[in-house]
């Protein structure tokens, strides 16, 4: 539909906000089915293992996710970047030869990683994360072996993304890994697996997605004109680029699951699992903004290509206050009812009301201050932006060191908080300063 509109080309409508509200309709409806799966898939662990085998298995993904983000090396942002300049000129040898390149380099790291983390994951459970270790030895062992093929689906997921195909990329990013993990968990426990029903489930859905989204792209490329140049050189500047935006997408994850690693090493189980349900609570909010910034990240690289600052500047404005207003029904209901919404969980869960307060309101500022870091990576400032996000995380793990162990989850609300709203202060001042582009106030 997305394509159809554009006429088989990004940026091809005329009203840039109208393409924009059009695609995001879509990709929220999709994220709203795909927050509904991964809400299934926690609730069902949460169901079978309680808080703490929530907490154990939340605990053992973190690491796996951020191994794949290694394994990725900023591949998948490159990719969505250069592909969605080339896409917009239709030049399909070129999107071709960008997205096999980039899907051999990212295959290539992440099974060596996933070799090393396998051997390790024994020894990584026994001295990190000790209070663990007789859950966690086999847990981290099952759910490395989806590293290649979760790098993979995401790599392929923002490629689709580049060329406008929402539908597909939502589909893949979110919707079906938890889907097909939730169907089947339930099956695998029946043979006695246990807590450990879970990791097989996740990762046989990461191999069945990364199949389908395989499937999606090649369909995708079948549909346009034959290219008739292929040559490697098409994509000299790929990891040059990436490599500007792996220590983004690094310490952007680092930062996103610090609070989970340092309960991990501090804290009991059923604290983690608690902060893990209050999280997954609060990130429904931060579902709006991504549904925009699906849309907006190859319309922002298309525009900024061709110098047009001020309908940067106009559409990022207008998405912000869209943004903005259609959360607030949202954050009304966790702040009247934090409680309530936690019971989904279990009755265990409630103990989290005050975390999901805290994260519900700096998720609701991550909205209200709009694209920016999505802005400063598609114009070219992957540097800057990687310098706030050290800062960032470099601040946000002092203040989990700090609130953490003594406070649990509500520490680790606070501590996610401070960088959530650190980071994108400094990305709307980096904005202002290195493009030009007013988001807030005059300009």
């Amino acid at each position: 539909m997305f394509a159809k509109r554009c006429r088989g080309r990004i940026g091809g409508s005329d009203d840039p906000l109208t393409e924009v509200i059009s695609g995001a309709g879509l990709s929220l409806l999709l994220r709203v089915l795909g927050a509904t799966a991964q809400f299934g898939f926690s609730m069902v662990v949460a169901r079978y293992y309680g808080a703490e085998g929530l907490g154990i298995y939340t605990l053992s993904l973190s690491n796996t996710v951020i191994a794949s983000v290694l394994g990725r090396w900023g591949l998948d942002q490159a990719a969505l970047k250069l592909i969605a300049i080339r896409a917009n000129k239709r030049e399909w040898a070129l999107v071709e030869a960008i997205q096999i390149r980039a899907l051999k380099l990212v295959m290539s790291i992440s099974v060596g990683i996933t070799l090393v983390l396998f051997v390790l994951a024994q020894w990584l459970a026994g001295h990190l994360y000790r209070d663990h270790a007789s859950g966690m030895g086999v847990m981290l062992q099952v759910l490395v072996l989806g590293i290649v093929p979760f790098s993979g689906l995401n790599l392929i997921a923002e490629c689709l993304r580049a060329v406008g195909k929402v539908a597909a990329y939502a589909m893949i990013q979110s919707i079906l890994v938890a889907t097909i993990a939730m169907a089947g968990l339930p099956l695998l426990d029946r043979f006695g697996l246990g807590l450990s029903s879970a990791a097989y489930a996740y990762v046989f859905a990461c191999y069945a997605t990364f199949l389908c989204a395989l499937h999606a792209w090649r369909s995708f490329l079948h549909q346009q004109p034959a290219a008739i140049e292929r040559g490697a050189s098409s994509a000299e500047n790929l990891l040059e680029t990436a490599t500007s935006m792996a220590w983004i997408s690094i310490v952007g994850t680092l930062m996103s699951f610090s609070e989970t690693l340092l309960l991990g090493l501090f804290r009991p189980a059923d604290n983690i699992g608690i902060y893990s349900a209050a999280l997954r609570l609060s990130l429904l909010m931060s579902f709006i903004i991504i549904a925009f910034n699906t849309v907006l990240a190859p319309k922002f690289a298309a525009l900024i290509q061709s110098e047009k600052r001020s309908t940067v500047q106009k559409l990022a404005r207008k998405t912000m206050v869209m943004m903005l207003v259609a959360t607030i029904p949202v954050l009304i209901v966790f702040i009247l009812f934090p409680g309530y919404t936690l019971l989904l969980f279990g009755h265990e869960f409630k103990q989290g009301s005050d975390a999901l307060v805290i994260l519900a309101l700096a998720q609701w500022f991550n909205v209200a201050t709009g694209p920016a870091g999505l802005l400063l990576m598609m114009g070219g400032h992957e540097k800057l932006l990687r310098k706030f996000t050290v800062y960032t995380w470099l601040t946000n793990a002092a203040a989990g060191l700090l609130l953490i162990p003594p406070y649990g989850a509500i520490g680790a609300a606070c501590s996610a908080s401070v960088g959530i709203v650190m980071l994108n202060i400094l990305a709307i001042l980096g904005v202002r300063k290195q493009m030009g582009i007013a988001l807030i106030g005059f300009s």
